[in-house]
């Protein structure tokens, strides 16, 4: 069965009485071209297991499960995950989970009714072609968890890749940047067009590739991207301006803060570096962990 071809995706969806819902962002891949990209970019093996977020029909589920070792498949659409239940029966190495995947616990304190426990415990890859709209709590969630991801392979939105592959100066880089760039090594595969999905989304598609980086044992987390977030509360004024209004502290007090880490007080978040950011939170440590403890 080929599942890029329209004709037998229509054919599932009228058979299940389905219609594709854009709000869910459900978009069906097309082109094996891309399909191929997807799973080349997530170098998959023989002893992979893989975490696929919003399998929809199971186009790339079926590519999947032909070369890891374990698939666990997450579908939020109840008529979805039973149409990826009922396509590969006899898939021993596929396990379709009916949930939202924003609602699964990816802490370390994992329970046996978590329906990912078992993955919890793995070394694991995640590849997928994410619902649009679910991408940026769904990076958050998956570089913040404490799990062992070894690999992460998304088709997203091409805006929100330009913007998690940012440089500094540039106007797309946020707050959704530094996150990534804190936990995780970030590129761009390839830009995919509209046409490559079925029906046709309306913004160009790109695979992302991030490689999850070393924990880090000195930095608090939480406070540091508390620091970060007010810098960018207010992503048109200069620095000195939107750490004030953000930490709600004397622009004097940010003032000497910035003049600690070398930054200059008249520029944006968005021309900080990591390492940057990273300084300016060692010489603010202090405020930020009075006003965030």
């Amino acid at each position: 069965m080929d599942l890029t071809n329209i004709s037998t995706i229509k054919q599932i969806l009228a058979f299940h009485n389905i219609r594709p819902n854009r709000r869910l962002g459900q978009n069906f891949l097309i082109d094996k071209g891309v399909l191929a990209k997807v799973v080349a970019a997530g170098e998959i093996g023989a002893d992979d297991n893989i975490l696929e977020i919003g399998p929809g029909i199971g186009v790339l589920t079926n590519e999947l499960i032909q070369k890891a070792k374990m698939v666990y498949a997450v579908e939020k659409d109840t008529a979805l995950s039973q149409i990826a239940k009922n396509t590969f029966p006899e898939a021993k190495n596929l396990e379709v989970i009916e949930g939202d995947f924003l609602d699964i616990d990816m802490s370390g304190n994992v329970i046996e009714q978590n329906p990912l426990a078992d993955l919890s415990t793995k070394k694991f890859k995640v590849v997928s072609n994410l619902p649009y709209q679910i991408t940026s709590p769904v990076v958050r969630k998956l570089l913040g968890s404490s799990w062992n991801i070894e690999l992460i392979v998304l088709m997203i939105q091409k805006e929100v890749a330009e913007r998690i592959t940012a440089a500094p100066g540039s106007s797309a880089r946020g707050y959704l940047t530094v996150l990534v760039e804190f936990y995780a090594n970030s590129e761009i595969v390839t830009k995919v067009a509209r046409g490559s999905f079925w029906p046709a989304p309306e913004v160009e598609s790109a695979i992302i590739r991030l490689k999850p980086k070393e924990k880090r044992t000195d930095i608090d987390d939480k406070k540091f991207f508390k620091l970060v977030q007010a810098g960018f509360s207010s992503k048109r004024k200069q620095l000195l301006n939107s750490l004030s209004g953000g930490l709600q502290i004397e622009k004097s007090e940010v003032t000497k803060l910035l003049e600690k880490a070398e930054i200059e007080p008249s520029i944006r978040a968005e021309d900080l570096s990591l390492e940057q950011w990273l300084e300016l939170y060692k010489t603010s440590s202090k405020i930020i962990f009075k006003l965030f403890c």
